[in-house]
């Protein structure tokens, strides 16, 4: 994941303005995005296997299912949960 993070920063800087015209550019974006979310519901599917709890319904659920087990904070799992969805627009 650490990969996608060093690929997007730089892109982070940049007024918006500057992404949306440049296809190149958001096109790389939205990869890296789409490879930091799938990374993250690995790492929460990993952990959720590992600690044989309860089978999440899809993958935002995973997040949740962490919260809910104190394995990072719940308002933490609630906000970054819907991230999923965006990965496939």
């Amino acid at each position: 994941m650490e990969i996608y993070l060093k690929e997007i920063r730089p892109f982070l800087k940049l007024p918006s303005y500057k992404i949306i015209g440049d296809y190149p550019k958001l096109r790389t974006i939205e990869r890296d995005f789409q490879l930091i979310v799938d990374t993250m519901v690995d790492i929460n599917t990993h952990i959720i296997s590992r600690q044989n709890l309860p089978v999440p319904d899809d993958f935002q659920s995973t997040f949740v299912i962490l919260g809910q087990n104190k394995i990072i904070p719940m308002k933490f799992a609630l906000n970054i949960a819907p991230i999923v969805g965006l990965r496939n627009k």
